[in-house]
């Protein structure tokens, strides 16, 4: 994880190595635990909080890394 300011932008980032692959509904992973009811809520309040503040969250998979970006205007 790193965090960081640059012009107007507080910018936090998260990278995560994962084997496998990873299905995208609404941008957002979907979750790969069995009883999928109950996940996959995290990741939807970080979103509707980030755009609560005028922020942008961008999400991406490659070469078996996840990577979240979050941009919030300071």
């Amino acid at each position: 994880m790193s965090t960081f300011q640059q012009k107007n932008f507080l910018i936090i980032r998260f990278e995560n190595y994962y084997e496998g692959k990873l299905k995208f509904e609404e941008n957002l992973p979907v979750t790969t635990k069995k009883e999928a009811m109950f996940h996959g809520y995290g990741l939807k309040s970080l979103r509707y909080t980030v755009h609560k503040y005028k922020g942008e969250v961008d999400i991406s998979c490659q070469d078996n890394w996840f990577r979240l970006k979050i941009l919030i205007p300071v």
